[in-house]
């Protein structure tokens, strides 16, 4: 058990070692007598002139902070200080001893999440507990100088807050700390190195406690040929995250088209029944055509809608990625549908863009949809401004010619693309069919 304020002071006085190691149940691998000796010594000098002084009463002590830093700053730091006091009461009012000691058992060298982690026998992962123990160590000091200092239950209740803190801090760098130097080697695109653990044997399914895979952070990094090497080792192609992200996913987000096309050779889904995080959406979002051409040449829905995001085209034209709404209007993507009543139509009235307003009413828009708020396009619109002067343009009847063209497309259906070129009309009709 920590020794008490009143022992440590006689100890100190008498200038016998008290403030030792095994008093503080703290292992003396961690903190050497040698430095128990440095700290007794300096303890001696800081107590035989602390000794000495007066204790000064709160006004006395204020009016000695604002002399030497001046009335603003002063005032600014001992205002800080009752909120530093506060906010430690609060923080131990809201952790309960029971979370700690069970953050203590987790992160421990023995824990639980230690021993389940297939890879800590290797040096790395000795260090990280070596750190993580000496962490805790530092931590049980720290309350014990802490307490002695305020004294009181006060100094008991700041000490525990003070040790709540620095543990959830611990357990926080825990959850980035168990990933392994194959997440590393990933990551940083060092395919050698990778290579290298995977000859060692390390489990390239490895994940951290987010359910992140050493796949996962070769395709956010763009690293390709580390996706592959991992691939051709048996990663998993499919592995889910806790948000639900898959390496597909991830290489969408990066914008690696060459991720994308080897995640598919090796079996990647390129679309999930369940509601997991869309890859398509993902590209359209960021503007990344080239992974969502792709995605669409392997059979993907054009039209799949994700309940809160929409379909692609929808999300193409709440991010004004006009090039991706050019090329899904081509592709045949439903003009009208977007997230259940609203329309791609009412997305870009809301952004405010009239070349998506263009394209999406030269491909047929209906600008007399209304959502579920019986609002138009035309009501979204900001007054007297360049989107409202478009769709005021296009309420009237549309050109025979327009007719023609869009009754002729949607009769050849979604693929009509390709169907148009293999009909062999004349060119100017063939590039009057394809807007071009």
């Amino acid at each position: 058990m920590p020794v008490r304020a009143s022992q440590l002071s006689q100890g100190i006085f008498k200038g016998k070692s008290c403030f030792s190691t095994a008093e503080l149940n703290i292992d003396p691998t961690v903190v050497t007598p040698k430095a128990v000796q440095t700290l007794r010594d300096f303890g001696i000098l800081v107590y035989d002139r602390v000794s000495m002084e007066a204790v000064l009463p709160m006004d006395k002590r204020l009016d000695r902070l604002i002399s030497h830093c001046g009335p603003v700053t002063g005032h600014i730091f001992a205002l800080l200080a009752v909120f530093n006091f506060l906010f430690l009461v609060f923080l131990r009012w809201m952790i309960p001893d029971s979370i700690i000691d069970v953050a203590v058992d987790a992160t421990g060298p023995q824990g639980a999440w230690t021993n389940n982690y297939s890879h800590s026998k290797r040096e790395d992962e000795k260090k990280q507990i070596w750190y993580t123990y000496r962490a805790k160590c530092l931590v049980k000091l720290l309350r014990f100088m802490f307490e002695n200092s305020v004294g009181g239950q006060h100094g008991q209740v700041a000490g525990r807050s003070l040790q709540a803190l620095t543990l959830s801090l611990i357990c926080v760098s825990d959850c980035w700390a168990d990933r392994s130097p194959l997440h590393e080697a990933a990551a940083q695109g060092r395919l050698l190195a990778l290579k290298t653990l995977i000859a060692q044997g390390v489990n390239v399914n490895l994940v951290t406690i987010n359910r992140v895979s050493s796949l996962h952070e070769a395709c956010l990094g763009r690293h390709v040929a580390c996706a592959k090497a991992l691939l051709e080792n048996g990663a998993h192609v499919n592995g889910v995250t806790v948000h639900g992200a898959t390496p597909l996913f991830n290489a969408c987000c990066s914008g690696s088209a060459a991720c994308v096309n080897v995640l598919l050779e090796f079996g990647a889904k390129a679309q999930f029944e369940v509601h997991l995080a869309s890859p398509i959406h993902e590209a359209v979002k960021r503007g990344h055509r080239e992974c969502m051409e792709i995605l669409l040449a392997n059979n993907v829905n054009i039209d799949h809608e994700v309940p809160q995001l929409g379909t692609p085209l929808y999300v193409a034209c709440t991010y004004q990625r006009v090039d991706c709404v050019k090329k899904l209007l081509e592709l045949g993507a439903s003009v009208d549908h977007g997230q259940w009543l609203d329309t791609p139509l009412h997305a870009a009235a809301r952004q405010s863009n009239v070349e998506v307003i263009h394209l999406l009413t030269d491909y047929g828009a209906n600008l007399k949809r209304r959502n579920a708020q019986g609002k138009s396009a035309l009501d979204l619109a900001a007054p007297k401004s360049s989107v409202e002067q478009a769709l005021l343009l296009r309420e009237g009847p549309p050109a025979l010619s327009q007719l023609c063209r869009l009754c002729v497309r949607k009769c050849l259906g979604r693929a009509c693309h390709q169907a148009i070129h293999k009909l062999r009309l004349p060119e100017p009709l063939e590039r009057f069919l394809l807007y071009q």
